[in-house]
């Protein structure tokens, strides 16, 4: 089981590494933001809001690229984001 994981993510990254090099750099940027406007409530809500509507996005566009984009997929990525979307809420409501 190890090995076959490994090799499917040794796979997946090195025929999309550009697509996983933007991912982590906008999830550095939006870790950053978040940190920057720790304590205003706003930004932060507007941060998360901008990188869950950036994840669906890449997400969709990941998967258009190797033509394996499904209705599964986009509501799989939807529903992280909305995940993402309450924990922050909930964290930042205190």
């Amino acid at each position: 089981m190890k090995g076959h994981l490994r090799k499917a993510l040794k796979s997946e990254l090195g025929t999309h590494h550009i697509d996983y090099l933007v991912l982590i750099t906008a999830t550095v940027f939006f870790l950053l933001f978040l940190k920057f406007f720790q304590g205003e409530r706003n930004a932060s809500y507007l941060t998360v809001f901008i990188f869950s509507s950036f994840y669906i996005v890449w997400g969709i566009i990941h998967h258009m690229r190797d033509d394996s984009v499904h209705l599964k997929n986009v509501l799989e990525y939807i529903l992280i984001s909305f995940g993402v979307l309450l924990l922050m809420m909930v964290l930042f409501s205190s």
